[in-house]
């Protein structure tokens, strides 16, 4: 039986009546596939009352209630009662070291346009754009790539400029590049829908006391992008998401080696990439 109590309030509106749950319950029935809302935006009102740590999926009712519970406002995020974004990985940047670099021959070759320079400006302008290279040179300067192009090479010194927007760290020199590398690890894309006749992930893996991250190890061992965790036990991979999958927000079921964490749920998969 639904509760009242778990109904969180995002501003002073009020309390819904049991009529209005029961009401709202029927309608969110329907609701399967939603994108992840990454500004919690609960429009029940005027779309401008915030739910707290909805960043990662808390979900806003028609009242202008914030709520983590599917019955009360549905699977992940309802378009019409909030701004639906779909939640990217985050990408985690390494220093490779000071390289070369040339006017004529740029070792990267796309110039961006920052202000106030830094590692962290720099290098979220090329994760951005979609590049995995990014490097500071001249301490005002920025460029991105996705490979070490034109004969750059690493430097043995010349990487001794502070940048602009925060002297404590290096900018790259004349003629010398501060470069960074994405570093690839498991980030965590959401729950998807899947099924038995339509798999979202290909591979199968039969693992003992599943976790996410026993998962990810025979995933990655087998040469795959993607990992998924289903129904706490069950473990797949593949390198392409199908078609037939989409966006839910019930993967509830704690994973048999770990129960601190879950492992998708009945026709669900806690869905991981590796980039």
């Amino acid at each position: 039986m639904f509760s009242l109590k778990v109904l969180v309030l995002c501003s002073s509106i009020g309390f819904a009546t049991a009529r209005d749950v029961i009401g709202l319950q029927v309608r969110d029935a329907a609701i399967f596939k939603r994108a992840i809302s990454t500004d919690g935006v609960c429009g029940g009102y005027n779309n401008t009352n915030t739910c707290a740590g909805s960043t990662f999926g808390t979900c806003c009712s028609l009242f202008g209630y914030c709520g983590t519970d599917p019955a009360h406002c549905g699977y992940g995020c309802q378009s019409g009662y909030g701004s639906c974004v779909v939640k990217q990985p985050a990408v985690t940047w390494a220093s490779i070291g000071c390289y070369s670099d040339a006017s004529n021959a740029r070792t990267l070759r796309t110039a961006m346009n920052v202000g106030g320079n830094t590692v962290e400006i720099c290098t979220a302008a090329c994760a951005a754009a979609g590049f995995s290279f990014a490097g500071m040179e001249f301490g005002s300067q920025c460029f991105c790539d996705n490979a070490i192009s034109n004969g750059g090479a690493e430097a043995s010194s010349g990487c001794t400029m502070a940048c602009p927007g925060n002297s404590a760290e290096i900018c790259g020199g004349g003629g010398r590049l501060s470069v960074y590398q994405v570093t690839p690890t498991w980030q965590s894309v959401g729950c998807y829908t899947d099924s038995t006749t339509a798999r979202t992930l290909s591979a199968t893996y039969n693992i003992a006391g599943n976790t996410q991250e026993k998962c990810q190890a025979a995933c990655q061992a087998g040469g795959f992008k993607y990992s998924g965790t289903e129904f706490g036990s069950q473990c797949f991979c593949g390198n392409n998401i199908a078609s037939t999958a989409g966006l839910a927000g019930d993967c509830l079921t704690p994973c048999p080696g770990d129960s601190t964490t879950k492992c998708g749920g009945i026709n669900r998969l806690s869905l991981n990439v590796y980039m």
